[in-house]
């Protein structure tokens, strides 16, 4: 939240981990993952001619390539359980003739396109660099291009097959039944929760004045009840997890963490890249790896809330990204923390979507950093608009982006919300558990229960008992059981 981090300097925050601690009979024992296959036929596929620039050819029996004709084909991916993650895609063709020559597949641009309307002067565009390539093609042989980081689930994806030189090579299409184009997923889920969330419902956290132990406390006894997790904020080389917060993670309860490196007001993200901090990064991934070996589980991330304006002199989207990606790689490979669970946080706002990306592993598409570095997808999003918002119409608009743009495979995590309008916090907090059941990838809820005064003289007060009806509605939300479910 851009507020908080300009009045409160115990609450300012940009890499962030959670912490979990439950049983688990070693922080090192790989969790349980089974695999399935997944063979998808094709959902379209037609090819274009230079010969014939305004003729489709969707319903032919058979696809071509050459430097005159290209084949393009669509397949739907459905969308993933909770905890699954797409970890290979093959797309299979089977040869009709014997060609030599190279054959490349590339992602298309768009899915926008039919068999009745694709022609040559009607075809997408492709999209990036070649995804694989072929040479010789014998007849009857199974062509095989792997094509793992243009499949995101949830979404229709296109491929384009071309030939730029030598003979005709001709594909069976779907109208010849068997041997048309497939695409083969390999598809792994993790049983563990600290990956995938609970079964049910969302973890219940908070974030308090100051991250001040007393405080957490206070709110557990205000409210009756534990929280599953609480949220502190930390900088540069100063120690993350000791104390009252060990104590409390070695008792099973979850720890968010946000850590910022030093020199936080100026430092781009080029110079994490270039290594300037790898030192930090490593004493502060060196302790967490420490955890690590008595138990605990770690979901680590770096700098969140980078879509916000204040970071912009910070570099290009791409540039965070590859950021992120560094920070990973010392923490997983200098420090050994590979226990560590890796979350991303944003703030989630609708104006901020388009600097995201697709959920794809290339770091230059947006701030995602990429799926085979992200655990948990995060976001910071409040009630702002107050008594004209429930929880579920504060939230949903951007769940169902992230849904629609491949990111449902991870789990996400609500790690700042709240709401100041003291008439309308009774209803708002109600609408939460309500809320939650529409939107089950949803895990986690951390509520940011904190009261300050900005530099204008404006209250912020997001207090879950700021008023006695504020308060008596907040404990109705906490019993019930969608923000309870048990821990990891």
């Amino acid at each position: 939240m851009m507020m908080h981090r300009r009045v409160q300097a115990a609450v300012v925050a940009s890499l962030t981990l959670l912490v979990g601690a439950g049983v688990w009979a070693s922080p090192d024992e790989a969790a349980a993952v089974t695999t399935r296959k997944v063979t998808l036929g094709v959902t379209a596929d037609s090819y274009s001619s230079s010969f014939e620039p305004s003729t489709a050819s969707g319903t032919k029996a058979h696809l071509r390539a050459d430097p005159a004709r290209t084949t393009y084909l669509k397949f739907s991916v459905p969308p993933l359980a909770q905890g699954e993650r797409i970890t290979g895609a093959t797309l299979q063709l089977t040869a009709r003739t014997s060609a030599s020559g190279t054959v490349t597949a590339t992602r298309a641009a768009s899915s926008n396109w039919t068999e009745a309307t694709l022609t040559h002067d009607a075809r997408p565009a492709a999209s990036g660099t070649v995804l694989a390539s072929v040479g010789q093609v014998a007849n009857g042989a199974v062509i095989r291009f792997p094509v793992t980081p243009a499949v995101h689930p949830g979404t229709d994806v296109s491929f384009i097959v071309a030939k730029s030189a030598g003979p005709l090579a001709e594909f069976a299409s779907r109208e010849t039944g068997a041997g048309g184009p497939q695409l083969v997923l390999t598809i792994d889920r993790e049983s563990d929760p600290t990956r995938t969330g609970p079964a049910s419902g969302a973890w219940l956290g908070a974030a308090v004045q100051g991250g001040q132990p007393e405080n957490f406390q206070a709110m557990e006894a205000m409210q009756q009840r534990p929280l599953a997790s609480l949220r502190i904020y930390r900088t540069g080389p100063e120690p993350l997890v000791g104390g009252y917060f060990l104590e409390q993670l070695n008792a099973g309860k979850i720890i968010v963490v946000t850590w910022k490196a030093s020199k936080k007001a100026t430092y781009h993200w080029a110079d994490i890249t270039r290594g300037d901090f790898d030192g930090e990064i490593r004493g502060v991934c060196g302790e967490l790896a420490a955890l690590g070996t008595k138990g605990n589980r770690v979901f680590f991330g770096f700098h969140h809330e980078p879509d916000t304006k204040d970071d912009l002199f910070r570099g290009s989207f791409g540039d965070y990204a590859r950021a992120y990606r560094h920070v990973h790689d010392v923490c997983v490979n200098q420090a050994k923390a590979t226990n560590i669970r890796w979350i991303w946080i944003v703030t989630g706002f609708k104006g901020n979507w388009e600097k995201y990306g697709p959920a794809d592993n290339d770091p230059s598409n947006g701030l995602y950093p990429g799926n085979d570095v992200v655990d948990w997808v995060g976001f910071d999003m409040y009630g702002f608009t107050g008594c004209k918002n429930t929880y579920l119409t504060t939230v949903k608009p951007s769940y169902d982006w992230f849904i629609s743009n491949g990111y449902g495979a991870k789990p996400f995590a609500h790690t700042e919300t709240g709401v100041t309008d003291d008439t309308c916090k009774p209803a708002w907090f109600r609408s939460i558990p309500a809320g939650l059941k529409v939107l089950p990838n949803v895990k986690l809820v951390m509520y940011f229960n904190l009261r300050w005064v900005t530099s204008d003289g404006t209250v912020q007060n997001y207090l879950v008992d700021s008023t006695p009806a504020a308060k008596s509605a907040w404990l109705e939300t906490v019993a019930d059981p969608a923000l309870r479910p048990p821990l990891p």
